[in-house]
């Protein structure tokens, strides 16, 4: 009952909170749980009913469906060779531009291709990152506005998505915050005036129905007090 909560706790990430349950040292000699009621033993109790099985001389088992002969059919005792590659296909689907692919190697050696990428791709892609770097500073030079372009044009590309919606979010609010027409003087005093007349009608129906309720209360006295001159003749 002293448990308390702790203030680090979140329950969208740990759940919700549970107080620590007390352990009960009665339960460890007689043990505690949910009552059941006691099974009386019966002598006369064979188990579960089930229904008897009649001999059917008729049967043949499980019914199975019938193979029919495929003269294409072949078991291929050794999948692991296999024909020589003639060719090599890849299928990429990507919003970049300007992507390549060359070099291929198929091997079932990790060495194997290390080695060849060294030789190979590791030489062109150095050549061609000096060249990219090259072409990059010669290019800022000349117009260094075309780098801030480049730059703003792939973020667009990006991150195009959440800058629609923020666009669309303050074109909507700005006419709705903006050009919401105020109401004029005019408007005003007619609706003060409507109220007022709503007001004194209220007031009148409120009066009237007093006058109605005093007046019943009127004849019901003089009713009693006829009835109790009535009573004295």
């Amino acid at each position: 009952p002293k448990a308390i909560k702790p203030t680090d706790w979140d329950d969208e990430e740990d759940g919700m909170w549970e107080a620590p349950v007390i352990e009960n040292v009665a339960c460890k000699k007689i043990g505690c749980g949910e009552w059941k009621p006691r099974m009386i033993p019966n002598p006369k109790y064979k188990g579960k009913w089930v229904a008897p099985k009649i001999a059917n001389p008729a049967y043949k088992g499980e019914w199975k469906a019938r193979l029919v002969p495929n003269p294409n059919y072949f078991e291929d005792k050794q999948p692991h060779s296999m024909s020589t590659i003639a060719g090599l296909g890849v299928e990429i689907w990507t919003m970049t531009k300007n992507i390549l692919f060359d070099n291929f190697i198929v091997t079932h050696d990790k060495k194997v291709a290390a080695d060849y990428a060294a030789a190979t791709w590791v030489v062109k892609n150095k050549r061609e990152m000096k060249k990219k770097a090259v072409a990059d500073a010669e290019a800022a030079k000349k117009n260094p506005l075309t780098n801030f372009k480049n730059e703003v044009v792939d973020k667009l590309k990006t991150y195009w998505i959440p800058i629609v919606t923020v666009l669309l979010a303050i074109f909507i609010s700005i006419p709705l915050l903006c050009c919401r027409g105020g109401s004029s003087p005019a408007k005003e005093e007619k609706k003060k005036k409507k109220l007022r007349k709503k007001l004194k009608k209220r007031k009148k129906l409120k009066k009237r129905k007093l006058k109605k309720k005093l007046k019943k209360k009127k004849l019901k006295k003089i009713k009693r007090l006829k009835a109790k001159k009535r009573k004295k003749r």
